[in-house]
């Protein structure tokens, strides 16, 4: 499960990419989403 859950993350960066390759003015907001899924797996420094 841990693969696939990595697959979809992967799947979805591509597509956010290439959104933004479309919207390059980010009018949808995707760098928010990208910015998020770069994060994820980071720890938090409290």
């Amino acid at each position: 499960m841990i693969g696939y859950g990595r697959r979809i993350l992967a799947e979805g960066r591509e597509v956010i990419v290439k959104l933004l390759e479309l919207d390059p003015g980010d009018k949808m907001g995707s760098k928010v989403l990208l910015d998020v899924l770069e994060r994820m797996g980071m720890d938090d420094e409290d």
